[in-house]
């Protein structure tokens, strides 16, 4: 996980950056990339704002609102 500011609004937010260990298809990116727009519809005080993503045949990327003071490990 990772601190940064999001350009645009200059927020700050989280980016977790993962991979499959293989090249991902069309459709894997795709999905990804579905998922991440339902995600981003949802509003509630207790989960983090999914603010945007990155997908690849090599990696995906989810950016969240950041919450200071507070991690997934926690």
């Amino acid at each position: 996980e990772l601190g940064c500011v999001d350009r645009e609004s200059q927020a700050a937010v989280d980016v977790t950056v993962t991979t499959l260990g293989r090249r991902a298809t069309q459709a894997e990116q795709s999905a990804f990339v579905r998922k991440i727009h339902a995600l981003k519809e949802l509003s509630h005080p207790a989960i983090m704002r999914v603010r945007g993503a990155y997908a690849d045949a090599h990696l995906f990327a989810v950016m969240v609102e950041s919450i200071p003071g507070f991690t997934l490990d926690d």
